[in-house]
């Protein structure tokens, strides 16, 4: 077996910066990781948040749009003056 060899200080401390800078990476990527799970998770919730919306957005159309064909059965053509609580019949031709 050989005998082991002294590196010089300046090489230990080149090995040591090195070594130091590759845990501040490591640290680095973990903190970029968990950062980049927190904004998948939020992103997530406002997709589930937006798709429950849409969902009520078109459940509100079809119910306006029954609410207008009552009013049509009920009075016939005309439009709905809600300030007033009016409904305006169109001229019959």
């Amino acid at each position: 077996m050989k005998d082991p060899i002294k590196i010089t200080q300046e090489e230990l401390q080149s090995t040591a910066d090195l070594q130091q800078k590759f845990q501040q990476s490591v640290m680095e990527f973990g903190n970029l990781y968990i950062e980049k799970m927190t904004v998948e998770t939020s992103i997530k919730t406002l997709t589930e948040k937006e798709n429950k919306l849409q969902e009520e957005w078109k459940n509100l159309q079809v119910k306006e749009n029954e609410l207008i064909q009552g009013f049509y059965k009920k009075y016939g053509d005309g439009s709905l003056n809600l300030a007033k609580g009016l409904f305006i019949p169109n001229e019959s031709k």
